[in-house]
């Protein structure tokens, strides 16, 4: 999704006029497909999809321009897969937010993306259930989703017992320091006291050795395509980071 491409609810119909126009597009079929398509082996167009996917019920012109820019994006890349490689099967995950740049209710969106085998495995672009303060906020509620995902997949890979490292601690990079030294030393302050209790389960997954979080500079950052438009070529590092290669 190109930076410039900024959508809400301003650009749905208003009058049934446009609303009838709308009605002869296919936009719900469109985004179906999509959605398909990314579910299945394109995890490049999650938050692409994500975000033309919130109008379904009233799509307006310029969310049909959005749709048909990912239609030409994925064709012009359908010879990218996900390739997954032998070596260490270590599972590692990245935790990221954006800026509560929805423009409708001014919520931050929460992406992670798990790898295992040199490819993601799992990822996710969800748009948070409240509104933060800060940002320091707003990462710390990000990596306490990617934690619990950690846990499910630490529990999983176990069961299967296809890797030595399954007891190992799930190493989870974030590029926010405030959050991690707040999920590793909580401290009272006026300013996070009114976090939910459900978000501080992070705080008692590092305690019993389940996850680790890490630091990572955020040009690093393999989940930024999952929370915020970015850059061509920052967007196609990122992609060929979590895995997609041309074939």
């Amino acid at each position: 999704m190109d930076k410039s491409c900024v959508l809400s609810k301003e650009l749905c119909p208003k009058t049934e006029e446009e609303k009838k126009r709308m009605t002869k597009i296919p936009y719900a079929s469109a985004v179906g497909s999509l959605m398909y398509a990314m579910m299945c082996t394109r995890p490049d167009l999650c938050f692409a999809v994500g975000m033309v996917s919130s109008y379904q019920s009233n799509p307006g012109p310029d969310h049909w321009v959005a749709v048909k820019r990912i239609l030409r994006y994925l064709k012009g890349t359908s010879n990218l897969a996900l390739c997954y490689h032998g070596g260490s099967l270590r599972l590692v995950g990245y935790s990221d937010v954006d800026g509560s740049a929805d423009r409708d209710e001014r919520k931050s969106t929460s992406g992670y993306a798990f790898l295992l085998g040199g490819a993601a495995i799992t990822l996710c672009s969800k748009k948070q259930p409240c509104i933060s303060l800060s940002t320091m906020e707003a990462k710390y509620i990000a990596c306490t989703s990617a934690v619990q995902e950690a846990i499910w997949l630490r529990r999983f890979l176990k069961s299967l017992r296809i890797s030595a490292h399954v007891d190992d601690a799930v190493v989870i990079y974030c590029d926010n320091t405030a959050a991690i030294a707040y999920a590793k030393d909580p401290k009272y302050h006026g300013r996070t006291k009114h976090i939910d209790t459900r978000y501080h389960f992070i705080r008692d997954s590092i305690a019993q050795g389940e996850v680790v979080l890490r630091h990572i500079p955020t040009n690093d950052m393999i989940a930024d395509p999952f929370t915020k438009p970015l850059r061509r070529d920052a967007f196609h590092r990122h992609v060929s980071s979590m895995g997609l290669h041309r074939i």
